[in-house]
């Protein structure tokens, strides 16, 4: 009984973080979607050599692009679209139509929450379901879930350091391997996700160095070792592309976009051209324009990557760190003004409604899918505009308010009663519980800074991490009252 009680358990946990998806009559798309499962179905065709439908009637300038294929007709590739988790959508829409890979993320960011919720406060694992069907109920995860976007790894790759970090001793075998496993596939998913792991190793061993914080030293090797398992796969996936096609991965330059929006980047090449030398040069007169429109506008009045061929595309990617430092030479305490600005524009940036599908990714969605697919995408709630996101942004909202100041509360009360000696072995002391909510929370804060200044604020970035500050309030809930009743029982 207790078998069929835990299973049914699982059950109400998935649903409960793909209810977005339920409602809507269909998984969540971005324009990226597509290009990732397109990338999943070219390694499939070059290894199998098994055609796809998703492959099918892809425009050069539109695989090149990323918004079609991985793989251009044109003989390049785009970076930034990990095929790793391509790998995992394409295989999902093979068994059951991209379902399964709903469903695999739910299981991961599940299970994820489950181990923490054990390791902090000795939970049973039904509790630990519960929490999770908390959190999928009531927070954005669930949308990031039912997402076929990698950004649902971002939260996982946090939750995950953070316990290597900090429970490490607390747990055994099989759970350090699947906190491994968890984190290789994040990192493996994104290369903002290994930005993340990095600066967070970097950030924890300075603290374990100057504050003799109790980071372990264990722990942060089995991060480092996902990391250089995600920059191998990066490694191979470059590797590959080059034997096939004679020219690296090609990285849209995200970075010199927004440093082109801010002023001092502007002014240093309206004041520098064409004495610079940059390929940039050939493009002051259409400046300044937004990060995006300089990306992907199709105008060429106004854009400088998308209307430009595969040479100038890769002039400007090649020259992108090369074009930063001089302009943080140039004007160093101006560019680092206006990322400063970003960073914190993106912390505090985090609603839902970037969910909603526009007319531009609506007639993709249409003209891009495969036919079946985009039947039933026509059909969704997304597609028509009658998702709730306003009335579900304003709840998510109020739950985490409820949440901080809940979390807030249990922690004075704990802080009150807590005598480490009293609590049960499989309760944490005071101190972890504090190193441990300090690394969730620099986790956030690095989330934010590393997006926002590399990419741009977008509420997307801060949301898939956002519901982290829920689920360790709960923690904390559930920590002050094992506190509690051990303090009773003293």
């Amino acid at each position: 009984m207790n078998d069929i009680r835990i299973a049914v358990l699982c059950v109400i946990v998935v649903l409960s973080f793909l209810w977005p998806a339920i409602l809507n009559g269909q998984y969540i798309f971005m324009a990226d979607s597509i290009s990732y499962v397109r990338a999943g179905a070219s390694v499939f065709k070059g290894i199998f050599h098994a055609d796809s439908p998703w492959l099918a009637s892809v425009p050069a300038q539109t695989s090149a692009l990323g918004t079609g294929a991985a793989v251009g007709d044109d003989g390049y590739v785009i970076a930034g679209r990990s095929v790793y988790y391509g790998l995992i959508l394409y295989i999902g829409a093979l068994l059951s139509s991209l379902w399964g890979a709903l469903i695999f993320q739910a299981a991961c960011i599940a299970v994820a929450i489950v181990l923490t919720a054990r390791a902090i406060s000795g939970a049973s694992l039904e509790t630990g379901l519960l929490v999770a069907s908390f959190v999928g109920l009531t927070t954005a995860a669930s949308f990031f879930a039912s997402y076929l976007m990698p950004d649902v790894f971002a939260g996982i790759a946090i939750l995950a350091i953070a316990n290597l970090f900090i429970l490490y001793t607390r747990q055994n075998r099989t759970t350090l391997l699947l906190w491994f496993l968890l984190l290789a596939i994040a990192l493996a998913s994104h290369s903002s996700h290994v930005l993340l792991a990095l600066s967070l190793i970097a950030i924890g061993g300075g603290f374990a160095l100057f504050r003799r914080q109790q980071i372990s030293l264990r722990g942060m090797a089995v991060v480092g070792a996902a990391i250089a398992l995600a920059l191998a796969g990066e490694l191979a996936f470059r590797i590959a592309v080059e034997q096939m096609y004679g020219a690296p991965p090609l990285r849209p330059p995200f970075l010199m976009a927004q440093v082109l929006a801010d002023e001092p980047g502007y002014t240093y090449l309206k004041s520098q051209c064409p004495a610079a030398g940059l390929k940039l040069c050939d493009f002051v007169s259409i400046l300044p324009q937004p990060a995006d429109v300089l990306l992907w506008s199709k105008d060429p009045a106004k854009g400088i990557y998308y209307t430009s061929d595969v040479a100038t595309r890769r002039a400007l990617s090649n020259e992108q760190i090369t074009f930063v430092i001089q302009v943080l030479q140039y004007d160093f305490f101006g560019q680092m003004k206006a990322s400063l600005l970003r960073f914190v524009e993106q912390l505090f940036q985090f609603n839902v409604m970037e969910f909603a599908y526009s007319p531009d990714l609506r007639d993709l969605l249409i003209n891009r899918l495969p036919i079946s697919i985009a039947e039933t995408t026509s059909e969704s709630r997304l597609f028509h505009d009658t998702f709730p996101l306003t009335v579900i942004d304003i709840f998510f909202k109020a739950v985490l308010l409820i949440a901080i100041v809940i979390a807030l509360v249990c922690g004075i009360q704990a802080r009150h009663r807590l005598k480490d000696r009293f609590l049960p072995d499989d309760v944490v002391s005071g101190q972890t519980m504090v190193a441990f909510l300090a690394v969730v929370l620099t986790g956030i804060i690095v989330n934010a800074a590393i997006t926002g200044i590399l990419s741009g604020p977008y509420d997307r970035y801060q949301a898939r991490v956002i519901w982290l500050l829920v689920l360790c309030a709960i923690l904390v809930y559930l920590w002050s009252r094992t506190v509690g009743s051990a303090s009773q029982r003293r």
